[in-house]
């Protein structure tokens, strides 16, 4: 839809019903662009071509696909931006192959907007593989337009995941040599921080951030416990969820706000702090006789309370050993006690027995992925994982390459007086 400065409809909404009915102009950014220069750069002379002028805008969800196109209607005043509203478009379908007539009355009304406002018009489509998902027919609709769109006064900027567009644009080979292929990469830490300082400027708490080190945690904890998702949004979030609290309770911008926001959103405790040298104590009044073994936990815990662990790995892996009723897995469970307050919602148990068969595998896959998403912050418990499958091995084997086997320990628990298991 058309409207004027003052908020009052346009007279080119009755000129372009189309245009208008199923686009809206490219609302500017809402935070400063930062960091994507080489991007819009790319952008740029590919709409610069004087043929095949269109756009792929390749990245993860979150990546920042809508900010770059806005970043470049800020630099490139000469063109006007519409975006298309495909949801709109689909939403009045009775049936998918009407959608192939739709594109192309949309784009010739774009072709006429064009030649008569005397002014090239830039046609964002976001979730672009939603158009070649829905019917064949609207992908050979695009063709003609995409080929001709330097002729016609229209650029094209499509946006989609990489995921979407291996499965639904890569295997239309003349679909996608009409367009000019951008990867857009998730933001390193340097761009985020300045993504994130941007934003405290905006809603007025940077004042409460004496450097750069909370926004590093903020891009370093999301990184590490919400893996799922993609900088810069996850870090927005983030921060965006610290300002409600801090607006809300009157809360300083700290770490403490930082951990009880990360706690609410992922179940993860940042804030995690033990005594090493109590819990000591606390293992050997619960696990007798197990001297060593205890304190070998004690000594790991130690390690991690001085932030000398790898954050990318989990804080500790150990191998218990020893003959049944010594207290190997008494000991599991008092560990999950103490450090978490409970023995049962933090402590994730796999009985390996259950896993036995090699065709297990994937059932074994799916439970160990749920149960840690869901309890991100846990003492894992692998009990007698001499019988599980070869298979199941090997891929807990990988799973400490990647998670801990350079703070692997094998522990073995001697047999001697009754434990309390």
């Amino acid at each position: 839809m058309f409207t004027n400065s003052d908020g009052s409809l346009d007279g080119r909404n009755e000129r372009y019903p189309k245009l208008a009915q199923y686009s809206d102009p490219l609302k500017a950014p809402e935070r400063e662009i930062v960091g994507r220069d080489y991007e819009i750069s790319q952008l740029m002379a590919a709409m610069a071509r004087p043929e095949l002028c269109n756009a792929l805008l390749l990245a993860p969800a979150g990546a920042g696909k809508t900010a770059l196109v806005q970043a470049a209607m800020l630099k490139d005043v000469k063109r006007v931006y519409m975006e298309v509203d495909l949801a709109r478009m689909i939403a009045g379908l009775s049936t998918p192959d009407e959608m192939a007539a739709l594109l192309k009355g949309l784009f010739d009304e774009a072709e006429r907007f064009s030649s008569d406002e005397h002014v090239e018009l830039v046609l964002f489509i976001d979730e672009f593989h939603q158009v070649v998902q829905l019917s064949a027919a609207s992908v050979e609709a695009l063709k003609p337009v995409l080929a001709a769109s330097g002729a016609r006064g229209i650029r094209v900027i499509a946006a989609t995941t990489f995921d979407e567009f291996h499965k639904y644009v890569a295997p239309n080979q003349p679909l996608m040599e009409r367009l000019q292929r951008i990867n857009v990469s998730p933001p390193d830490q340097k761009t985020t921080v300045e993504i994130l300082k941007g934003m405290a400027r905006r809603y007025g708490v940077a004042d409460q951030f004496y450097d750069d080190h909370l926004f590093e945690m903020i891009y370093e904890y999301t990184n590490r416990y919400i893996p799922a998702s993609t900088q810069p949004r996850k870090s927005i979030l983030v921060l965006d969820s610290m300002v409600g609290w801090h607006r809300y309770s009157g809360r300083p911008m700290g770490r403490d706000l930082l951990a009880d926001v990360l706690m609410e959103s992922t179940n993860v405790n940042v804030a995690f702090r033990v005594d090493a040298v109590q819990i000591k104590k606390q293992l050997d009044g619960a696990v007798f006789s197990q001297e060593f073994a205890t304190t070998v936990v004690a000594k790991r815990l130690q390690v991690c309370v001085a932030d000398l662990n790898d954050k990318t790995k989990p804080m500790s892996s150990f191998l218990f050993t020893g003959s049944t009723g010594v207290g190997k897995t008494e000991l599991t469970k008092q560990l999950a006690l103490l450090l978490f307050g409970d023995d049962q919602r933090h402590l994730i148990r796999f009985d390996m027995s259950e896993y036995a068969r090699e065709e297990s595998l994937d059932l074994f896959r799916s439970e160990l992925t749920k149960r840690v998403w869901d309890m991100g912050h846990a003492v894992l418990l692998f009990d007698e994982i001499e019988k599980a499958a070869p298979a199941i091995t090997r891929v807990l084997l990988q799973v400490l390459d990647d998670a801990g086997s350079p703070t692997t320990t094998a522990v073995r628990c001697r047999s001697s007086t009754p434990t309390s298991c």
